[in-house]
């Protein structure tokens, strides 16, 4: 398969339309699973460059859950390590629960609350990273001390600031240097922060 394959797990059938709707500009094959037991089965043959996974969504005992994607990303980091970025998709910016998803393996976050051309800018910029070339444990830890750290230190603040704070400590990775010049980069600086357009 492609080397820039997107891996969706989302039992959800109006939320993959969204997300298939909004990814499909992107050069880049996008795949739809159910059930992390269908995930388990092909990932090998798929070899992703990405996995997004759903925060709520049946879990690996069959039941539904509030935060069943962060028992299936300890599930995938146990059983593959480090071999592709996982962004999780929420349906909050609750700084508790986004540590949760990053100390459980996921790079990244994305809050479905938000506009979903947000969601297409940050799947693009995870197609140009060389993941292996990076500290990616070292790097998800370092983000969620830095989230932490800003959630004692101003208490609640817009969610803006949330990924402001993420995408900051990201853009330090030098694994995530663009693989093409700046000029033919429409989407800007990798992994930069943009303000909500509401």
């Amino acid at each position: 398969m492609s080397t820039k394959t997107v891996l969706f797990v989302d039992d959800d059938p109006f939320s993959r339309d969204i997300a298939q709707r909004a990814i499909g500009r992107l050069d880049c094959q996008y795949l739809f699973f159910q059930t992390i037991c269908e995930v388990f089965d092909n990932i090998d043959m798929i070899e992703p460059k990405l996995v997004v996974l759903d925060l709520g969504m049946t879990g690996l005992d069959g039941v539904y859950d509030s935060q069943a994607g962060i028992e299936i990303n300890l599930a995938l980091r146990c059983q593959y390590r480090n071999r592709f970025p996982i962004l999780i998709l929420t349906g909050t910016d609750d700084p508790e629960i986004i540590c949760k998803c990053l100390r459980s393996g996921a790079d990244d976050y994305y809050s479905k609350s938000h506009d979903m051309t947000g969601l297409v800018k940050r799947i693009a910029a995870w197609l140009v990273v060389d993941y292996s070339a990076g500290h990616p444990q070292r790097k998800r830890e370092a983000t969620a001390d830095q989230i932490e750290k800003h959630a004692a230190t101003h208490g609640i603040v817009t969610a803006k600031d949330w990924r402001q704070v993420a995408m900051a400590q990201t853009s330090r990775n030098p694994a995530a240097e663009p693989t093409v010049p700046p000029a033919q980069r429409p989407l800007g600086d990798l992994f930069a922060w943009q303000p909500d357009s509401r």
